[in-house]
């Protein structure tokens, strides 16, 4: 009962358990006058609630992977392994307003959007009960059905809501064709959806859909907000693992938004279906460089390509040459083929079709939030996407979930949590790789992908099955201690005396490199000295914290060079300064104040290599130096070094003088 409240409620009704109807609201000139009582038999309908007998033959239970418009939907079952069958079911004796075309031939018909949202927030990701009523030769072999949710008729609810119409004739009917019929009387007495007299609201249920290929990334970043703005979308197709159509809410312009992952130009336009001469980056289209994909606007909204920053999916291949006309004409083809058969014709790479069976069962149709991370030289927006959490046991029919079997891999235990970063969900079953070129533009999260594409190397999972550790010089740390900087060697080496063993251990800071210092060959390297006093004056004698991370073998070069190649191993780490009490200092990391001032490089490093824990703030950091053109980012030569050698005799004497003077 409390259940069938809430369905009423959503329609301005309320049931009353006592009189056995229900109160509807009627609506006239835009003004809620008067209530009219319904009197519905319980034994029949209540509006969308009806007694079906769901063990009888025909009844199927699926999940509902897309919502395509407001009276179809595409439901698939559950599988082990591979593509899930699926079934495209269009409402029986149902008529839902139609979405306007992407080429923008056509407009949307009034509360076509608001049909469609309705039923997609109902029921995608839900397990339905459904059944085939009747199959219509003439326009494809369409199969028209009902739908379930537990015991709410899907279609009765849609046009209670006024949100579709009555199929008023046809040779084939609902078997629920009465309470069809009931429902829309509800609708129109109390003047909803598209039975309104509110010229306004008509008139404000239409979307308009102006087509222009013209897009500007850095504008649109820019009027977002900028780098690390947050926006939320609608999942409308999906690709491949990686590669998304999303409609974000609310933006009048149109977009042009990639990524890394590099998809055939057949592809993009087989999903987009828009005309070559349209995009505004063809060239770029027909390189070996990010794809550039085309959206449209939408009143309200911003229909755009996205994929997936800092990863890369495996591709579902270009799309299969079409049949000749002869063919075509011999061999009808279906209205719309299912995944397994698209992925069957298609020179998919390996772990494409499962990538895209995952990001399918976790982002399609769901409302999603994007965070823009930056705009590349060709243009080209990227943004990192978050999925909303798998449904609790509780919160779907039956108690199953979601999506097909093995399709939630963050270890949902029931309990409520945030959203899941989908890149995230992708490598960590070794469904998608990291990109280190793209990876440098996320404003959060990178260690974390690498981390998860480790963990899945090792356990071979997905595309890493058959993986072979490459050889490598470096050597993973994990020990930690607390010491007292003894010397500075350089930019980025310090000595430091281990507290607990007495022991002094030669730290290089992780990721990092400064300027050389001189040799008995050689002199320093610019900045070298002025990054060596800089750590002086900061850490010398001063206790800190240090994280070992990882070893890399060096070859010995110089007058300490062996006869043969002998290596010297160094030992990297994080070396965070403790926080001074007395002189009201906070705790800082040693690696960052370095960069920040202009005086080391971040290490650009090859996906298999360990590197800094804090390489993220690393990277900011010398952006931040890059700009304000500090320290060895300086187009200016820095100041001369004046010292005075005192290592030979002579020049010791006429030092003693200043010394003496200096030490009275």
């Amino acid at each position: 009962m409390k259940h069938l409240n809430r369905q009423l409620q959503r329609y301005g009704g309320v049931f009353n358990e006592e009189q056995l109807h229900v109160v509807a609201p009627t609506k006239q000139q835009g003004l809620w006058l008067a209530w009219s009582y319904l009197h519905i038999e319980l034994t029949t309908t209540v509006v969308s609630f009806v007694s079906v007998n769901f063990t009888m033959a025909g009844w199927l239970r699926g999940t509902v992977k897309e919502v395509v418009s407001g009276d179809t939907v595409v439901v698939c079952g559950a599988v082990k392994s591979g593509p899930p069958p699926e079934k495209r079911l269009t409402l029986s004796s149902v008529i839902a307003p139609k979405l306007a075309k992407r080429d923008g031939s056509t407009k949307d018909e009034p509360f076509a959007w608001a049909s469609r949202e309705f039923l997609r927030q109902k029921i995608i990701g839900q397990q339905v009960v459904f059944k085939t009523d009747y199959v219509v030769e003439q326009i494809g072999n369409r199969e028209f059905g009902s739908i379930f949710l537990e015991k709410e008729n899907v279609a009765c609810s849609l046009v209670a809501a006024g949100l579709a119409k009555v199929r008023a004739s046809g040779t084939q009917q609902s078997p629920y064709i009465e309470s069809l019929r009931k429902a829309e009387e509800h609708a129109q007495l109390a003047g909803l959806g598209l039975w309104t007299k509110d010229a306004d609201a008509l008139a404000n249920s239409v979307r308009s859909v102006p087509f222009d290929g013209s897009f500007s990334a850095s504008a649109f970043l820019q009027a977002a907000g900028g780098k690390g703005t947050v926006i939320t979308g609608v999942v409308e197709a999906v690709a491949n693992g990686g590669m998304l159509r999303i409609t974000t809410l609310p933006d009048y312009q149109q977009a042009i938004v990639v990524s890394e992952c590099r998809v055939s130009y057949d592809h993009c336009t087989g999903m987009c279906e828009c005309n070559r001469s349209q995009v505004s980056h063809a060239s770029t289209l027909r390189q070996a460089v990010p794809v550039a994909l085309c959206g449209e606007l939408c009143q309200g909204m911003l229909l755009m390509m996205q994929v997936l920053c800092g990863v890369q999916a495996p591709s579902m291949g270009r799309k299969v040459a079409p049949a000749t006309a002869s063919e075509s004409e011999a061999t009808p083809s279906p209205a719309m083929p299912s995944a397994a058969s698209i992925a069957g014709s298609s020179n998919a790479e390996p772990f494409a079709r499962e990538a895209k069976q995952l990001t399918e069962a976790r982002a399609l149709n769901r409302e999603v939030r994007l965070v823009l991370e930056g705009v590349d030289k060709y243009e080209n927006l990227f943004a990192t996407v978050y999925v909303p959490p798998m449904p609790t046991p509780a919160g779907t029919a039956n108690g199953a979930s979601a999506g097909p079997e093995g399709s939630h891999v963050n270890g949902s235990n029931g309990a409520a949590h945030s959203q899941d970063s989908l890149a995230e969900l992708l490598v960590k079953v070794g469904y998608a790789k990291c990109v280190e070129w793209s990876l440098g533009l996320m404003t959060s999260g990178s260690n974390r992908l690498r981390d998860l594409e480790k963990a899945a190397k090792a356990e071979r999972r997905g595309m890493w099955t058959n993986w072979v550790p490459p050889v490598t010089n470096q050597n993973k740390l994990s020990d930690t201690f607390h010491g007292k900087v003894v010397e500075v060697v350089s930019g980025d080496c310090l000595v430091i005396k281990d507290m607990t063993s007495g022991v002094e251990r030669r730290v290089q800071l992780s990721s990092l490199r400064a300027p050389r210092m001189g040799t008995r060959e050689r002199g320093p390297d610019p900045w070298a000295t002025d990054a060596k006093e800089f750590l002086r004056k900061k850490l010398i004698g001063r206790e800190v914290d240090v994280k070992m991370e990882y070893t890399r073998k060096v070859p010995i070069t110089g007058p300490d060079a062996g006869p043969g190649n002998e290596e010297r191993l160094l030992s990297f780490g994080n070396v965070e300064l403790a926080a001074d009490s007395k002189g009201g200092e906070e705790a800082q990391n040693v690696a960052e104040m370095v960069v920040a001032r202009g005086f080391a490089n971040v290490i650009k490093h090859r996906m298999d290599e360990e590197r800094s824990s804090v390489y993220e703030k690393l990277v900011e950091c010398e952006e931040l130096a890059k700009n304000a053109k500090r320290g060895v980012f300086s187009a200016k030569e820095p100041a001369a070094n004046r010292m005075n050698d005192v290592s030979a005799p002579g020049n010791a004497q006429k030092q003693v003088p200043s010394s003496s003077q200096c030490s009275t």
